[in-house]
């Protein structure tokens, strides 16, 4: 495998409590019409980041807790996902990784063509710490960078409530926004209750 410039590391976003779900998300069984093997939600989303990753010579790490993956445990709990992106920036701040890609878990639509288009933008930009697409917080390109780690752990640390949000951290740095593809925006859709899970995604 050859490694194309400083490697880009995945992480899939799966530290939420999943209050509305009932479960934790990571762990449904999704359908085959998305994954022919029917596997676990995060096995799902963790198959499409590696395929993203792979020729950048990064790996997937998970913000959360899940059995069968290298994990990262948020530094300081009930924050949020500014909590876990903290955490897992600050954890490998000093690996040779340039570029991290924030996933959530439970974007099972989400396909490698859309996610590499970030990372192409990311293998060209020089000024921004951030690149996502325009009108969509997540999933979110975020530069390995003293900037982006200080911003983070001052909005952790002394930050509360609305200060400790993705839009908060975005008013912050430099952000890169490229177009959403035509036909795509379905792609951005989040699941949250049992309902959205059975009529869309569910194994049973």
């Amino acid at each position: 495998m050859t490694v194309l410039q400083k490697p880009v590391m995945g992480v899939i976003m799966a530290g939420g409590k999943s209050t509305r779900m009932g479960r934790d998300k990571a762990t449904l069984l999704i359908n085959a019409k998305i994954h022919a093997k029917g596997v676990r939600l995060i096995d799902h989303v963790a198959d499409v980041i590696s395929d993203v990753i792979e020729p950048f010579g990064g790996e997937v790490v998970v913000s959360g807790n899940v059995d069968g993956y290298l994990c990262v445990s948020d530094r300081q709990a009930d924050i949020g996902p500014i909590g876990g992106m903290w955490s897992v920036i600050s954890s490998f701040a000093h690996a040779l990784v340039e570029w991290f890609l924030f996933v959530p878990v439970d974007m099972p639509l989400l396909e490698v063509e859309l996610l590499m288009k970030l990372v192409h933008a990311s293998r060209h930009e020089r000024d921004a710490e951030a690149i996502m697409f325009s009108g969509y917080q997540l999933p979110l390109m975020l530069r390995n960078s003293p900037v982006v780690v200080n911003a983070l752990e001052a909005m952790c640390l002394r930050g509360s409530g609305s200060q400790r949000s993705i839009n908060e951290l975005l008013g912050r740095i430099r952000v890169d926004c490229i177009d959403v593809p035509e036909g795509s925006k379905r792609a951005f859709n989040n699941l949250n209750t049992p309902e959205e899970w059975r009529n869309e995604y569910s194994s049973f």
